[in-house]
């Protein structure tokens, strides 16, 4: 049987049942991360959260699917003048089909929406990683918006990298170099970013001739 709750409490034997399934990426590079690390973080993650978020979870047969951690922003709210709240994190078992997992955040993020509507709460934002399509495609079909793109992360080299400041210039791109940046522009993107995964946007004209002046 499935079930979409607003946790009070934590059962902690199923919550580490859960934890052995999640992958958490924002810190997968990190020198000397293993997934006991990431699981004893998680844990206490989630089990402080209860004292001042709310805390959204899927189950079935009391297995945990999926879980969202939300809380609400107090000095946004007072500043912007209505009720603001972040999605703090975004959880899910990666042992399950991609289908489920969808299944299991859509229901999470409709009870969320509903839980706005009922509180009176106007804007609720998450940071995510873009590359996630579970989480971006689960948020997208439940009236949230990508609308902004942060690259981020670990250049994972024994490498040090040296930079000759004579081999670079910076200034304004001349006409003979635009074949040279639309190519990248249209080759090279970063594929987790707005333009690939915002529903509103089309790669056509995304490619085309005047959307590439603009870009580049």
């Amino acid at each position: 049987m499935e079930k979409v709750e607003i946790l009070e409490k934590i059962n902690n034997f199923q919550l580490n049942n859960f934890l052995k399934f999640v992958k958490y990426q924002k810190f997968n590079l990190y020198p000397n991360v293993n997934s006991d690390n990431i699981h004893k973080y998680l844990f206490e993650i989630i089990n402080n959260s209860i004292k001042d978020s709310t805390i959204f979870s899927y189950t079935i047969d009391s297995n945990i699917i999926a879980l969202v951690i939300v809380r609400s922003l107090n000095w946004d709210s007072q500043h912007f003048g209505f009720k603001c709240s972040l999605i703090s994190n975004v959880f899910y078992n990666q042992s399950y089909c991609n289908e489920l997992c969808h299944q299991a955040l859509g229901k999470i993020f409709c009870k969320i929406e509903n839980e706005a509507i009922l509180n009176n709460t106007k804007f609720i934002s998450v940071s995510i990683n873009s590359e996630d399509s579970i989480v971006c495609s689960a948020l997208q079909t439940n009236n949230f918006k990508f609308i902004l793109t942060w690259v981020d992360g670990i250049y994972n080299s024994k490498e040090k990298i040296q930079i000759n400041k004579n081999n670079y210039e910076i200034g304004i791109m001349k006409k003979s170099e635009l074949e040279y940046y639309k190519n990248i522009a249209s080759n090279y993107y970063f594929k987790g970013g707005r333009f690939y995964l915002g529903e509103f946007y089309n790669l056509d004209h995304c490619y085309s001739n005047n959307y590439m002046y603009i870009c580049v």
